[in-house]
């Protein structure tokens, strides 16, 4: 009991939030936090949670054979929800209203933490050892998730607190941080929509 390699576990799940082979989940936190300010840090812990207890659902309930939905179907879902949080924040920032107050976000972040989840237990099922450690090994995973997630968010973070101390300093660039964050939103939503058609593409013909 317990014997079980939790390096080998957190750093398999650090190093899949932050894999560019799967930028997918990423570019969903890319497109979902880059709204928020940093003022609007408790907001930013809350959603963080909801989506961390959604996809941590259904990352036991895949693993555990109790949930299973065909691969092609989820990554078609995944994409769908870059490609829907994107169009949403290109709305909220070019029109500058502040996204924290819209309060159902908490829900709607859960939900796409559901479908996220699946997204990752297709990858820890490949190496999963099926023994009674199962679940020890599930909970590494998710540790190294978390980590991966809460350092890329700290990365995003940092270069909007960069970019806000750099727009007072730059007379030339009035509202550099709004033009900044509308450039990231949209380049992430142009990768949404190749990667939605992409997928939908591929399923059709296998």
């Amino acid at each position: 009991m317990f014997q079980i390699d939790w390096y080998f576990w957190i750093k398999f799940g650090f190093q899949h939030i932050l894999d560019f082979n799967g930028y997918d989940h990423m570019l969903f936190l890319l497109v979902m936090f880059t709204p928020l300010k940093l003022k609007s840090w408790r907001t930013i812990l809350w959603w963080v949670t909801a989506f961390t207890l959604g996809h941590s659902l259904t990352l036991a309930l895949s693993v555990f054979d109790v949930l299973f939905i065909p691969t092609n179907i989820v990554e078609n879902c995944i994409a769908f929800t870059i490609l829907w949080g994107a169009s949403r924040s290109i709305h909220y920032v070019y029109r500058k209203k502040d996204l924290a107050l819209l309060k159902r976000n908490y829900g709607t972040i859960a939900f796409f933490g559901l479908i996220h989840g699946m997204g990752f237990s297709n990858q820890l099922k490949q190496v999963t050892t099926h023994t009674n450690n199962l679940i020890w090994e599930l909970l590494g995973f998710n540790m190294g998730l978390e980590l991966g997630q809460i350092l890329f968010l700290s990365v995003l973070f940092g270069i909007k607190w960069a970019s806000t101390s750099r727009s007072g300093k730059l007379q030339w660039a009035p509202d550099f941080t709004h033009k900044f964050e509308l450039g990231i939103l949209i380049a992430a939503w142009i990768c949404g929509l190749w990667m939605s058609i992409d997928r939908i593409v591929n399923s059709s013909l296998n």
